[in-house]
């Protein structure tokens, strides 16, 4: 029987047993949460904050203690929540995808209740995302509240994960007050909220910002890199128990490349196998040949275009990010060579470049930045105006 690619090229697990490492900050997320703490979780595009959800949502079924029984968990995917009706579909079908039986049944006939109650067919909500239903504003910001108070009456301990939670700074009205009147407050002792985001400054401003109706009510943590030694192990041994062997260099080439990013370092992974053949060996030469295709498959090219489309400034500030190692990237003499008209042009590009989380700070880099997506950086190399010569700082 052939073997099935280990790998995948989706944007997350659903399998906990398939979460490489970060077993130590589950727990430490887990037992936060359970203390009542709410936690605000960020990590650039791709570095597995949804599947570290899956993670998360095993270790919270876990007793750690009389004081820390096990949890439920209920998970709310906001990636599409540009309106507060379609914050109501994401709830609802959070509560519909639900993998327990009684929670779901929980669920489902609260909702019920909430419809019968309020005369609001949930129905002609989710039509008028489509266009082919009417409810006022008013209405829709009464049943999002009545469906999160649904949430927290699912269970005795619940935690809620708001994935994508920045998506809702720039949806309409006032979702953000509708969550605090919902889920926090003394009558809400039984809920606690994961927020995760993928643009920093976004995440942040929701929630330090003293105008925000969330203001100061969750921690901020970062969401740690995979340890490296627990990434080489799971490669190795996913590419053996399929029949492939991995040299060591090849697997360190792999992650060298990749910077130990997940979704990226499963897709190189993925073309990898794809490329061998059955009980064949992957050395330098099979990583170094799987990159290219990975690279058009991943469609790096397409974004690029679509990113510069209305300004060829943000190209340029990534050719000079990589021209100069992140660390003159604002020197008057690349700008100049690059065609960056000066440093105000430069200083709009990369802040809207870190708005949309192209590039990020380097940690302890003083004014450093780097490409978030190593694939991104990697066809930034390949197609710099300075070739394989990288100029340095200026």
């Amino acid at each position: 029987m052939p073997a099935l690619n280990p790998f995948t090229w989706t944007d997350a697990l659903s399998d906990p047993r398939q979460v490489v490492g970060r077993d130590e900050f589950a727990e430490r997320v887990a037992l936060r949460l359970k203390a009542k703490t709410n936690i605000a979780l960020f990590g650039p595009r791709g570095t597995g904050k949804t599947s570290f959800a899956v993670r998360l949502i095993s270790e919270l079924a876990r007793r750690h203690g009389p004081d820390a029984p096990p949890f439920d968990a209920v998970y709310v995917n906001l990636q599409r929540a540009s309106s507060i009706p379609a914050f109501i579909s994401a709830v609802r079908h959070a509560i519909d995808a639900h993998p327990s039986q009684d929670l779901r049944r929980i669920g489902r006939a609260e909702i019920n209740a909430v419809e019968k109650e309020l005369r609001i067919n949930l129905g002609v909500v989710q039509a008028g995302i489509r266009g082919r239903g009417k409810t006022t504003p008013a209405e829709d910001e009464q049943l999002l509240f009545a469906q999160l108070l649904v949430l927290r009456r699912m269970s005795d301990r619940i935690v809620i994960i708001f994935d994508e939670f920045q998506r809702l700074n720039r949806c309409p009205g006032q979702p953000l007050t509708i969550i605090r009147d919902a889920l926090t407050g003394i009558d809400a002792e039984n809920v606690s909220m994961l927020f995760t985001g993928s643009i920093r400054e976004a995440l942040a401003m929701l929630l330090r910002n003293s105008e925000e109706p969330l203001y100061q009510q969750a921690v901020e943590m970062a969401l740690p890199d995979i340890d490296r030694t627990e990434f080489f192990d799971f490669l190795t041994l996913s590419f053996e128990a399929t029949g492939k062997s991995a040299s060591d260099t090849a697997v360190d080439l792999i992650l060298n490349t990749t910077g130990g990013h997940p979704k990226r370092t499963q897709q190189l992974s993925w073309q990898v196998w794809e490329d061998t053949a059955a009980g064949g060996t992957i050395d330098l030469v099979s990583v170094e040949a799987a990159l290219e295709p990975a690279l058009l498959l991943a469609g790096i090219r397409d974004q690029f275009d679509a990113l510069i489309a209305d300004d060829e400034n943000l190209g340029r500030m990534l050719d000079a990010i990589v021209a100069s190692g992140g660390s003159g990237a604002t020197s008057k003499a690349l700008l100049k060579r690059l065609g960056i008209s000066g440093g105000g042009a430069a200083s709009r590009a990369l802040d809207k470049l870190r708005r949309l989380g192209f590039v990020e700070p380097v940690p302890e880099g003083r004014g450093r930045y780097r490409i978030a997506d190593p694939f991104l950086a990697e066809w930034l190399r390949r197609t710099s105006p300075f070739g394989d010569n990288p100029i340095g700082p200026l």
